[in-house]
């Protein structure tokens, strides 16, 4: 069975793999770049004569899945409009509680059951009138499909005409407001009329804590996604998501610590504001290219400790808010601003970033020139060691003080 430890450490293995075979043929040791632009190449080259590459990076949801989710997990079956299915995890020796509110028209219906072979087989069902909450309990000892670390499991599958909204409730049997210990490890849905799908919260308590899978096929009317998976600690891969409609995406995936990859077909064109959208999304390595985000206004925190991000290009010419959005990015190697404007709304805070002199010239050169003076801080870089006075020229010119 595929493991997350499994997954993070194939590039390691690979590379060091690659390397000594090298050192073996008296072939000298590859850098980064080069390793980086051979693994681009080997991604073409199918496998298993299946026509599916590989990818030792992981950054590709499709990837995550296929390499993280385990083989004895419960398939998740195909999915029609104004579908969800839920596959939920039970435990010993406790009786296992769900509960969750569905808004649609008329009632909806959860049924419960298994899988085989692909098809879902109901054991059970329960019609529940729109925008009140589902409860449901199940007991460890009544179900199987035990998986290697002794959970059980149930598949919920929820239908309803023109569903709007899907978000976590708090079932009557609990005494305090905490749902962290929610089984729903994988979340299915195609809802062509949804307005809101809260999988996540600001409240980490809230929040579905031990999700690791999400998927939302088709279109859907989503245009505010403020916290739609903060909160989400174990999430690893959202491999489909329609965001056409997205102006809000406020924390969208703040603290989603084990997110590994971000689907390049993303569209934030429409999002005017991205305050907090990675905030702790501590393992998200690069943001892809194909992103636009050229309509956002606001990115206060939005790359707040992201420790692992190393490079990023965002539009500024509509920026109004700009509090602190790359603080603590240590792993920050890059860093480029596109457009033009003649202020710019706060100073920036770089310092424990991982640019160099030359980085922070490239970056310098991308700067705008401003009417009213802005500070940028580079102490504790590598830029700070060896910029020069000529370099931190290139900024000074466009009205930016240097702090090293």
């Amino acid at each position: 069975m595929a493991t997350l430890a499994d997954a993070t450490s194939l590039m390691p293995i690979r590379r060091a793999e690659l390397a000594a075979n090298l050192t073996a043929m008296g072939v000298p040791s590859l850098s980064t770049e080069t390793f980086k632009a051979l693994n681009a190449k080997v991604l073409t080259i199918p496998t298993d004569g299946t026509g599916e590459a590989e990818s030792g990076d992981l950054d590709d949801p499709a990837v995550v899945y296929r390499k993280t989710r385990p083989d004895d997990w419960l398939k998740m079956p195909e999915v029609s409009e104004n579908e969800i299915y839920l596959l939920f995890h039970l435990f010993a020796p406790t009786e296992n509680l769900i509960a969750f509110t569905v808004t649609c028209t008329g009632s909806y219906l959860v049924e419960y059951g298994t899988v085989v072979n692909g098809s879902f087989v109901v054991s059970g069902s329960e019609s529940v009138a729109s925008g009140l909450s589902y409860e449901g309990t199940f007991g460890y000892g009544d179900w199987g499909d035990e998986t290697s670390n002794a959970a059980r499991q149930v598949m919920l599958k929820i239908t309803g005409a023109d569903i709007l909204t899907f978000t976590q409730s708090l079932h009557s049997e609990r005494n305090y407001a905490v749902y962290m210990s929610w089984n729903i490890v994988e979340f299915k849905g195609n809802l062509p009329s949804c307005t809101s799908c809260a999988v996540g919260s600001q409240t980490a308590a809230s929040a579905l804590q031990l999700l690791q899978y999400f998927s939302l096929e088709g279109t859907n009317n989503i245009s505010n996604a403020t916290n739609m998976f903060a909160n989400c600690i174990g999430l690893l891969a959202i491999t489909a998501l329609y965001t056409s409609k997205v102006t809000n995406a406020t924390g969208l995936f703040r603290v989603c610590t084990k997110l590994m990859a971000l689907l390049d077909t993303f569209d934030f064109s429409n999002v005017t504001n991205a305050s907090y959208m990675f905030y702790n999304t501590s393992s998200i390595q690069r943001i892809p290219s194909s992103w636009d985000f050229s309509s956002v206004t606001n990115i206060s925190s939005m790359f707040y400790y992201c420790y692992s991000l190393i490079a990023a290009v965002l539009p500024i010419t509509n920026i109004t808010v700009a509090s602190t959005p790359f603080t603590n990015c240590q792993s920050l190697k890059n860093i480029l601003f596109t457009g033009s404007r003649t202020t710019f709304p706060a100073a920036l805070t770089l310092q424990y970033s991982s640019l160099s002199s030359e980085a922070a010239v490239d970056f310098f050169n991308s700067l705008p020139t401003i009417t009213t003076s802005r500070a940028i801080t580079l102490t504790n870089t590598p830029a700070a060691l060896t910029l020069t006075a000529e370099q931190r020229a290139v900024a000074e010119a466009k009205n930016w003080t240097i702090t090293i």
